[in-house]
């Protein structure tokens, strides 16, 4: 079996393929290695700053709802008609109070859904909510925790907004005259107002610039999720919270489980999203809010420039494969051709055409096997012709 073709013209392709194309195809595919490498150092480079900007809009804002909640605990008309429902309901005074939060404090914030103010013991004494006056909460957690400080977590769709997912921010209250427990203030803020606030602003500054590159990342999104694997906020303005009316609906993907489970972020890795998409996406741990902020976009996205050059290198390719076979054959055409003629010129020769010449004027190598052969046949003829004289003569003599 034959590894090389037997032709000038087959063994001339082969050498300009080998020697054109390999070395061709070796360099670019180092190239194509190196620009890989730094199209996915760029995506996660920017998705980790994407993640740490967004996380900090939203923690920076989780801290103005703390201090807004703890300056309503320092009103003074909250705190005077608090003390005097210490000694008993007094529904005048409730009413009058509960008023009071809706016209004078709901306003201050859009996104603050309800106000509710509970007595030591757990119980509603005034609301923004009518509904929510006498409703006992001592059970509950904020509760709990905002007789001691300042307390912020996630409500449920129903927890006490009716199907509005949201926040809850509890802190206690204060006696203006002693130091003890009048009750806790509950806030309860809008997550989709959230969402709104930082719809948008992501990478920006103030004017509107674009400040983490020259182009958006489209299809990015930055989210939280907590360790019951509900989503907290997604700040996309078209988001409609797909999980708020589903409870058994959990956001279990390898971020989350990473970062509860194992208690480590995410650096970059190609994983399947929320909604079965493969997405690449980076993450950072919040252990003392048990909460996970995820920054992510689907790859077909995320690596379109590589696509891009992956096809350009393609293309590269079939160009240089298709230009080194246009040059192999008008080469081996320029050298088979002239080595064809000569070889049916030695072939009328054999025959014992002696005046077969072989026409090439080149300098080259054939112009001189040309010339050389040509020197050959004429030397033949000038032989045959004296042997046949000779012969010639002798029969003459022998008749």
């Amino acid at each position: 079996m034959r590894l090389f073709p037997r032709s000038i013209k087959g063994k001339l392709l082969g050498l300009l393929l080998v020697f054109g194309l390999i070395p061709f195809i070796v360099v670019n595919l180092f190239t194509v290695r190196t620009n890989k490498h730094e199209i996915e150092s760029e995506i996660l480079e920017r998705l980790l700053l994407f993640v740490d900007s967004k996380t900090q809009e939203i923690l920076s804002y989780f801290t103005l709802l703390e201090n807004r909640t703890r300056d309503f605990t320092t009103d003074g008309i909250i705190l005077e008609q608090t003390e005097r429902l210490q000694a008993g309901p007094v529904p005048e005074i409730s009413q009058k109070l509960s008023q009071y939060l809706n016209e004078q404090k709901k306003p201050v914030d859009p996104g603050l859904l309800q106000i509710l103010i509970l007595n030591p013991d757990g119980r509603v004494v005034a609301a923004t909510n009518p509904k929510s006056v006498g409703s006992n909460h001592s059970k509950k957690d904020y509760f709990l925790h905002g007789r001691r400080g300042v307390f912020l977590r996630e409500s449920s769709a129903t927890e006490i907004s009716d199907f509005q997912k949201g926040f809850l921010v509890t802190s206690p209250l204060q006696g203006l005259s002693t130091e003890r427990l009048l009750g806790v203030l509950v806030n309860v803020f809008d997550a989709a107002q959230v969402g709104t606030y930082l719809s948008g602003r992501l990478g920006r500054d103030e004017e509107g610039r674009y400040l983490l590159g020259k182009e958006e990342l489209q299809g990015l999104e930055v989210y939280l999720v907590n360790q019951n694997g509900s989503m907290l906020v997604h700040p996309q303005s078209f988001f409609e919270w797909p999980f708020s009316n589903s409870p058994d609906t959990r956001v279990d993907t390898f971020p989350v489980r990473q970062c509860f489970d194992q208690g480590q972020p995410v650096g970059g890795r190609r994983y399947l999203n929320y909604a079965g998409r493969e997405v690449v996406g980076v993450s950072v741990c919040f252990p003392e809010r048990k909460w996970v902020a995820i920054s992510e976009m689907p790859t077909e996205t995320a690596f379109a420039p590589l696509m891009i050059i992956y096809v350009r290198f393609a293309f590269e390719i079939a160009l240089l494969f298709l230009v080194i076979l246009l040059g192999a054959l008008i080469l081996s055409r320029r050298i088979t051709e002239p080595l064809q003629a000569a070889l049916a010129t030695v072939r009328r020769v054999q025959a014992g055409d002696l005046n077969a010449r072989i026409e090439y004027t080149s300098q080259d190598e054939v112009g001189q096997f040309a010339d050389a052969f040509n020197r050959i046949a004429q030397q033949l003829k000038k032989l045959f012709s004296s042997l046949e004289r000779k012969v010639r003569e002798k029969t003459q003599k022998l008749n």
